[in-house]
């Protein structure tokens, strides 16, 4: 199944009066007393506006929706939005939003793996959206194969504020998806105006009683000359009995300021996962939170926040293999405090039989430098702390353990 919406406007540049630009494609399956079967599904949403008059904004949507007993697509899930425009002299909204919306009642089956993007690119002040979600809920089964892409891109040259935002929510008893998993949101920009400031969020969830991935990666970047830049990527895995994830988890978030007349970057990343029986992560554990901050009137921020806990009773409650938690501040021209942040807690809590944790090396670090002369209250301040608590036995057989402020 093939849905496409593509809507474009050639305007005049040199006196913008062309309307707005709509671009919508839509699939919705209704059974709901049967079964759901597709080959593949592919919807496309693009727009494009040149010349827009004052007001008239700039929309493209393109959104999947499922309800029924079963649903099973054997194919590729892929739903894309694309909003773009140039020469736009006034403060016309630009928007991509990419949704893919699955509430069976029974299973969810995506044998072809899902593909959800949104991009937003504009030329002209106004504000620049790229929301990219995907959301799927059943009673039984959600299962995901070959991959699991979520993704955002907004960027604006001489623009208002600039967003982009991609969120997935599962949410079943049994979660497995078999191809790797990656959430990611990239907002970027050049000469935003005003008080206009870069904005990227990239989210996470699962909720079921045993939960399986392969790969696990979310990821979310803000890049730019503009009033700020925020950054926040989060990952929260929850299991009622077994959480395991048979590769790497990778959550990182990276806020880059290169305005010197900006007000600072804020970069934030969270990672929870807990298993009320076994949490199991065979690859590595990396959490980054980067913030580059070059504006003389903010300061530099970055937070790293990690926990991975289990309540069950073997010894084995808690395995992990290396685990790098790192919290990176740098201030060019700080005025205030440069602040990193790093903090871990592993944890087997089971306090009647005696859970226990086994891990690789283990390393936390928090890096807070300022440079350049700033002002009088500029100042650094660097926090690591790192947390292993089991009530049966603790063992860490990597290299190293490590947790570093400087």
């Amino acid at each position: 199944i093939t849905i496409t919406a593509n809507a474009a406007v050639f305007g005049s540049t040199g006196n913008p009066d062309a309307t707005g630009v709509h671009a919508n494609a839509k699939l919705l399956v209704q059974v709901p007393s049967g079964n759901g079967t597709l080959g593949a599904v592919n919807v496309n949403a693009v727009a494009f506006g040149n010349g827009i008059a004052s007001g008239d904004p700039i929309v493209a949507i393109g959104s999947f929706s499922f309800g029924g007993q079963n649903l099973l697509v054997e194919g590729a899930t892929k739903v894309h939005a694309n909003a773009a425009g140039t020469h736009d002299l006034f403060v016309n909204p630009m928007k991509a939003a990419a949704q893919i919306s699955a509430h069976p009642i029974h299973v969810a089956s995506f044998a072809g793996g899902i593909s959800a993007s949104a991009s937003a690119n504009g030329d002209g002040p106004g504000g620049i959206q790229a929301l990219s979600r995907v959301i799927i809920t059943a009673s039984n089964d959600i299962n995901i194969g070959d991959h699991f892409n979520v993704g955002a891109l907004a960027h604006g040259q001489n623009a208002g504020l600039v967003e982009a935002t991609a969120s997935a929510s599962l949410n079943a008893p049994n979660i497995d998806v078999t191809g790797s998993a990656h959430i990611h949101a990239t907002a970027s920009g050049t000469h935003l105006t005003g008080a206009s400031g870069l904005n990227a969020q990239a989210k996470l969830i699962a909720n079921g009683h045993n939960v399986f991935f392969d790969n696990v990666t979310v990821g979310a970047s803000a890049n730019g000359s503009a009033h700020n830049a925020f950054a926040s990527a989060n990952a929260n895995l929850q299991a009622a009995s077994d959480l395991t994830i048979h590769g790497n988890v990778t959550v990182n978030a990276i806020a880059v300021e290169t305005n010197t007349s900006g007000f600072g970057a804020i970069a934030k990343a969270y990672l929870n996962a807990h298993a009320n029986n076994h949490l199991s992560i065979s690859g590595d554990v990396g959490v980054l939170a980067s913030a580059n901050d070059s504006a003389h009137n903010g300061n530099a921020s970055a937070l790293a926040c990690v926990q991975l806990t289990a309540a069950g009773t073997g010894t084995n409650a808690v395995e992990l293999n290396d685990v790098r938690v790192t919290a990176d501040a740098l201030d060019h021209n700080g005025c205030g405090q440069t602040l990193a942040d790093a903090q871990v807690l592993i944890q087997a809590s089971n306090a009647g039989e005696g859970g226990g944790v086994h891990m690789g090396s283990l390393d936390v670090t928090a890096s807070a430098n300022e440079l350049g002369t700033g002002d009088a209250n500029a100042h650094a301040n660097a926090l690591a702390n790192a947390v292993i608590n089991a009530q049966n036995t603790a063992s860490a057989a990597g290299n190293d353990v490590l947790v570093t402020a400087n």
